[in-house]
């Protein structure tokens, strides 16, 4: 299991270089557009929350480590299992946290804003197309 956690972390270490390296680039531009203020908010957004992720995995790491010694310590099995499970529920909501933050900074693209605007009036229209008459 840990050697799975252990590659799963590398791939994901490798796949998101990215955000960070868009960071740098934004940031050096010289005069930045309101869009790139609001990318790199969200950016930093996003790397927190994976940062949190990360230092939740680590945790996790190491109370996985501890539960090795349960085979010398039988007296701590019960809180090191207890320990090791609530680090894992750190690492989901961590998981959640990222995943939630993805979603908030996709959402605020210009193309979904507009999108969403563009499907709240088609819905209105249909909504009053398909509304019965009022008596009067």
């Amino acid at each position: 299991m840990a050697r799975l956690i252990n590659e799963t972390i590398n791939v994901l270490s490798t796949k998101w270089s990215f955000p960070y390296k868009m960071i740098v680039e934004i940031e050096e531009l010289p005069a930045q557009t309101m869009v790139d203020i609001d990318v790199l908010a969200q950016l930093r957004v996003i790397t927190s929350a994976f940062d949190k992720l990360l230092l939740a995995i680590d945790d996790f790491r190491a109370a996985a480590t501890l539960l090795e010694r349960i085979k010398t310590h039988p007296g701590e099995t019960e809180w090191r299992i207890w320990d090791a499970s609530a680090k894992w529920l750190s690492i989901r909501q961590a998981r959640y946290e990222l995943f939630i933050a993805q979603h908030h900074a996709y959402m605020a693209y210009p193309h979904e804003v507009d999108a969403r605007r563009a499907g709240e009036a088609a819905k209105e229209s249909i909504l009053a197309a398909t509304r019965p008459a009022r008596a009067r």
